[in-house]
C-alpha cells in the first residue's frame, strides 16, 4: 500500500488539535480532518473557558502528564497574541473534614504544589464575593487558571498548518480499510492513505471503537451557566478567581467574569447527564437544571443575579472506569486512540497531544499505561 501521509488525526478538537500540531512540530507529513469548523462549539471544546490546575484529585497518575502539559501551553503561546492560559490562582472551598478536600491536600502534596489554607474570615476579606457556610476553609492553589479553549484549539490548528500539516474541516471521515501495512480513510468521495492513524472524536468516538470498548464507554453531555453580577460587585480574577466548591450534592466551579463584568461562569461539577447520541442532544437546559443552579447561586454568591443569563450544553466522553483510552485500538498497531477525558480533560490536551505523537512514532513510556484501552475496565464506584 502506498501512503500518503505519515499520521492521520480525525477529530481536530481538543485532543486532535494538539496531536496535530505537535506531529507537525516533529516533522511528519499530518493530516487532519474535522467534521465541523475549527473551534465548533458541538462538542467538547465550547463554552470560552476551561480549568487548569496542576493538582488532580482523581488519580496522581495524571500528574506528569499535567506538568507535560503546561510546558507545552508556554510554547503554543508563543503562537497567539489572545493569552491561552491565564494564571489567577484559584480556590476549592469546603469542609476541611470532607474527604475530597483531603484529597485536593494529598494531591497538592504529590504534585508539589503549595496550598495556602484560608479561614472563613480570611476568605471574607480577600474574595467577598464568595459566601462560606460557618465550618468551610478555602485553599488557595496560586499556579490555577484558565483556559481560553476555543482559541488554544484555533492556535494548536493554525500552528500546524504553517507546519505543514495539511487540514481539511467540514470533512466527516471514517476509517474504510486498515491492514499493518497501513490505514485507508474516506468521507465517502474521497480517499487518503497514512500508516498510522489517531482517533481523536471526542463524543463521537463511539464510531471508532470495537464492541467491547463501545459497550464501556459513552456520550454524555455537560451543562454550562453564565450569571450577571449585580451593582458594586467584583468579579474580576483578582477577587474571583477560577474556583472549585463543593456542596452537599456535588460541586460548583467556575471562573472571573472575561467581558469586563458582564457574565460569569459557574457550572455544576460531576457525572454528566445522558444522552441519545452526540448529533440530537439537548443543547439547552430544563428549568429543572437552571432551578439547581438559581438556588446555589442564590446561596453562595450573593453578589450575582441568580437566573443565568446564559445556560447550554455541551457533549464529552466517558468511560465506565472514569479514565481516558490513549493507547492503540486492541488488535490493532496503527489506530491510536485518545478519547474518553470526561470533562477533565482539556487542561491536559497538549500533554495528551505529545504523548500520542510519540506513541505513534514507537516512543512509549510505562507511566501513561494505565490509560490503554487494552486494560481491565470495571464501573468506578
Amino acid at each position: 500500500m502506498h501512503t500518503e501521509f505519515d499520521v492521520a488525526v480525525i477529530g481536530l478538537g481538543a485532543m486532535g488539535s494538539m496531536a496535530l500540531w505537535q506531529l507537525a512540530e516533529d516533522g511528519l507529513n499530518v493530516v487532519g480532518f474535522e467534521q465541523f469548523g475549527i473551534g465548533h462549539d458541538r462538542g467538547a471544546v465550547g463554552g470560552e473557558t476551561r480549568l487548569f490546575r496542576r493538582m488532580q484529585t482523581s488519580r496522581p497518575e495524571y500528574t506528569p502528564v499535567i506538568e507535560l502539559a503546561r510546558t507545552r501551553w508556554e510554547t503554543l503561546q508563543e503562537f497567539s497574541d489572545i493569552q491561552i492560559l491565564t494564571a489567577t490562582g484559584g480556590l476549592m472551598i469546603g469542609r476541611p473534614q470532607d474527604s475530597r478536600m483531603v484529597a485536593a491536600k494529598v494531591a497538592a502534596e504529590q504534585a508539589g504544589v503549595e496550598v495556602e489554607y484560608l479561614s472563613r474570615s480570611e476568605m471574607q476579606n480577600r474574595f467577598p464575593e464568595h459566601r462560606l457556610d460557618s465550618d468551610e476553609i478555602g485553599m488557595f492553589d496560586a499556579t490555577q487558571g484558565f483556559i481560553r479553549c476555543e482559541q488554544a484549539v484555533l492556535t494548536a490548528v493554525t500552528r500546524a498548518n504553517a507546519l505543514g500539516a495539511e487540514v481539511h474541516d467540514y470533512s466527516k471521515v471514517s476509517i474504510h480499510h486498515a491492514s499493518p501495512e497501513g490505514v485507508v480513510l474516506t468521507d465517502g468521495e474521497n480517499q487518503w492513505t497514512a500508516k498510522k492513524v489517531v482517533v481523536t472524536t471526542g463524543s463521537w468516538s463511539g464510531e471508532h471503537l470495537n464492541p467491547e470498548l463501545r459497550n464501556k464507554s459513552r456520550a454524555g453531555r455537560i451543562k454550562l451557566t453564565w450569571f450577571s453580577p449585580l451593582p458594586g460587585h467584583d468579579f474580576s480574577a483578582e477577587k474571583f478567581p477560577v474556583f472549585q466548591r463543593l456542596v452537599a450534592d456535588g460541586t460548583l466551579y467556575g471562573a472571573p467574569s472575561l467581558d469586563g463584568g458582564g457574565s460569569v461562569k459557574i457550572a455544576p461539577g460531576g457525572a454528566p447527564t445522558e444522552m441519545t447520541g452526540p448529533y440530537d442532544y439537548f443543547r439547552g437546559q430544563t428549568v429543572e437544571e437552571i432551578q439547581y443552579m438559581e438556588r446555589h447561586v442564590a446561596q453562595y454568591f450573593p453578589g450575582l443575579n441568580k437566573s443565568p443569563i446564559r445556560a447550554g450544553a455541551w457533549a464529552d466522553f466517558y468511560v465506565d472506569d472514569w479514565i481516558p483510552f490513549l493507547g492503540f485500538l486492541p488488535g490493532s498497531e496503527n489506530i491510536l486512540l485518545a478519547n474518553g477525558f470526561a470533562g477533565f480533560g482539556f487542561k491536559m490536551c497538549p500533554g495528551i497531544g505529545r504523548i500520542a505523537a510519540d506513541m505513534v512514532q514507537g516512543n512509549n513510556d510505562s507511566k501513561f499505561e494505565f490509560m490503554a484501552p487494552t486494560r481491565s475496565i470495571d464501573k468506578a464506584r
